[in-house]
């Protein structure tokens, strides 16, 4: 009940950008924890958390990368058209 509850101080994606953060070292430990005990169940856990948090992460810094790229080439075309706009006006 709690997760889903929007009243708190984190917003719902923001719950789940954090959970597939803490997929990376749970992964870690896990897939530490089955390889020194020889448990291939647990080792496979680790390694499939490890897995979905990675790429979660990957996915996720790949998006804002692109949204940075967009919004620095929006900004250019605006710079260049203020600078049309001012070269116009003081003829």
């Amino acid at each position: 009940m709690g997760w889903n509850d929007n009243s708190g101080y984190f917003t719902r994606g923001e719950k789940r950008q954090m959970q597939s953060a803490l997929l990376i070292p749970v992964g870690l430990f896990a897939a530490a924890i089955g390889f020194s005990v020889g448990a291939a169940w647990v080792w496979g856990f680790g390694l499939v958390c490890l897995l979905v948090g990675g790429l979660n992460t990957y996915s996720a810094v790949k998006k804002r990368s692109i949204a940075k790229r967009i919004a620095r080439e929006e900004a250019e075309i605006r710079d260049h058209q203020l600078r049309q706009a001012r070269g116009s006006s003081e003829r």
